[in-house]
């Protein structure tokens, strides 16, 4: 199964080059909820600004993921924190765009989606987690607190904060998972990360 995921950003310079989004089961959008041809729009950010979409392969008979909610329910003011689980299987994914202009309300909404996931974890929850989107200025130290953790992909960025990051917590096994830049954009120069999960 494969993941897509890019901040599409507003600028006109804004340009990516061509992408084969046909390659994907699911893409993560930052800043767009346009629905990309043969795809469904599974979820998107109604009442927030930049707007955020979660889209399925409609090449899919059955559905790819479930239980799809907003966990930012402490910090609406920054921006959608969004999960959802990849049907059969313990794998669980967090996709988000940070706030860009505050460092603590970003690391503080990412500290909201952590406390959830120990919260699950000591009902018994033992689940795979990604944490997929755009970090800004957070501080992510506080994923440490879900070990193992490892950085899959640390990318984009015009300043010391590279912004597109990809982190895998919980216990994966060698090769289950995997991610790389595929392309680049020219705003902020925001990375296009594809995630590979051998599942």
């Amino acid at each position: 199964m494969k993941i897509f995921y890019m901040n599409q950003g507003g600028a006109k310079t804004n340009v990516w080059g061509g992408i084969s989004y046909s390659n994907y089961d699911i893409l993560l959008l930052a800043e767009s909820d346009q629905e990309k041809k043969d795809f469904s729009l599974d979820w998107y950010s109604k009442d927030s600004t930049p707007v955020m979409s979660v889209q399925t392969s409609a090449n899919h008979r059955t559905r790819v993921i479930e239980n799809i909610e907003d966990v930012d329910g402490t910090s609406r003011h920054v921006r959608p924190l969004v999960r959802f689980h990849i049907k059969g299987t313990n794998i669980r994914v967090y996709f988000f765009h940070l706030k860009s202009a505050s460092e603590k309300a970003a690391s503080e909404a990412l500290k909201t989606a952590v406390e959830a996931e120990k919260a699950d974890i000591k009902l018994g929850g033992n689940r795979k987690v990604l944490w997929i989107g755009d970090f800004n200025r957070a501080d992510d130290e506080v994923l440490q607190e879900l070990r193992p953790c490892d950085l899959l992909i640390a990318a984009g960025g015009v300043s010391k904060w590279p912004l597109d990051r990809v982190y895998a917590t919980g216990s994966w096994g060698k090769g289950e998972v995997t991610a790389g830049k595929i392309t680049q954009s020219t705003d902020n120069a925001h990375a296009g990360v594809a995630v590979e999960l051998n599942i």
